[in-house]
């Protein structure tokens, strides 16, 4: 690609500017061209919470069974604007916390919808 950012990289700009939808756009570029990328699914994630998208939760799951280390689950918690303390052990029992409610919320309206 020679000097130009890779979709991931301008994906990650995009976001850190603001701009969700661009964001989105490139992040399933990313995706598309390298589905392995587990920071790019975190990043398609917390892009999609932004705008009260439920599949945010697929995306930070898929990030982190492509690879589950704290350094994932920090930049979700750190995309949803929680503070992270690097090193810590925190990070992804909160991360898991916040997505098992989300999780549990829906089964809950699944359940009472009786689908």
């Amino acid at each position: 690609m020679g000097g130009q950012l890779d979709p991931a990289q301008l994906a990650h700009k995009y976001s850190r500017s603001g701009r969700t939808e661009e964001a989105i756009y490139w992040y399933q570029e990313a995706i598309h061209l390298k589905p392995t990328q587990a920071a790019a699914y975190a990043g398609f994630g917390s892009a999609l919470y932004e705008t009260g998208q439920l599949y945010s939760v697929h995306s930070w799951l898929k990030a982190i069974s492509l690879q589950p280390r704290r350094a994932v689950a920090a930049s979700i918690v750190d995309g949803l604007g929680g503070s992270t303390v690097r090193g810590c052990g925190t990070v992804l029992p909160r991360m898991l916390g916040f997505v098992g409610g989300i999780v549990g919320g829906v089964l809950s309206v699944v359940a009472a919808l009786d689908l």
